[in-house]
């Protein structure tokens, strides 16, 4: 009997397992375009071949960071980094700079992410994010996922405090209320609590 065909399945760095002429069972982070070519085994198991990181929109990066256990693995530069980065939720952001000495694997593991953790990858733009994530994706075994447009793309839509960005010209029921109009897209989403959790951001 011959060995059944390749099968292509969504699945952002997991592997899935499946009794002969069952479908495999997998999971997913998200609808991104993560793909994994996957082969069914003399055994009946479905091993993964080949994986490739998940890219995802910032509302479904914020729901992995909540509730998937996800690190926040920003790639920017050190001053970048410290001038403004995400505080909410709290402890999962991790400054990853470019520059440092070593592989991507060891670099990582050098600021704290393991291959079996969950990680989003965040660049500026998202581009730095894609190549790393492409470079680690075959050796990662947690799941794996780089945010679409990276760091600008997620400060549309967030706050640093984790708040959603309010629309300019909204009013902002803070204590003190003040019009954001007319300000940047930054600034505007900057209310009392949030700058206190910008000032804070050295804690976590």
């Amino acid at each position: 009997m011959s060995s059944p065909a390749a099968l292509r399945l969504p699945v952002p760095g997991s592997v899935s397992m499946s009794l002969r002429g069952r479908p495999a069972l997998v999971s997913h982070a998200s609808q991104g375009r993560s793909r994994c070519r996957c082969r069914t085994s003399r055994r009946g198991f479905t091993t993964k071949a080949e994986a490739h990181p998940s890219f995802v929109a910032p509302d479904d990066a914020m729901m992995l960071l909540k509730t998937r256990s996800f690190k926040f693995v920003d790639l920017r530069p050190s001053d970048e980094y410290d001038s403004e980065h995400i505080t909410k939720p709290p402890r999962c952001s991790v400054n990853v700079p470019p520059g440092k000495p070593g592989d991507p694997i060891s670099r990582l593991a050098a600021c704290g992410v393991a291959v079996n953790n969950n990680a989003l990858l965040v660049s500026q733009d998202g581009v730095v994010a894609k190549n790393v994530a492409d470079a680690i994706a075959a050796q990662w075994t947690g799941e794996l996922a780089v945010l679409e447009g990276g760091y600008a793309a997620w400060r549309e839509v967030w706050t640093t405090a984790g708040r959603r960005v309010p629309p300019k010209g909204r009013w902002m029921p803070t204590g003190t209320e003040a019009l954001k109009s007319g300000l940047n897209v930054g600034d505007a989403a900057m209310s009392y609590e949030e700058q206190q959790n910008v000032e804070d951001a050295t804690k976590y």
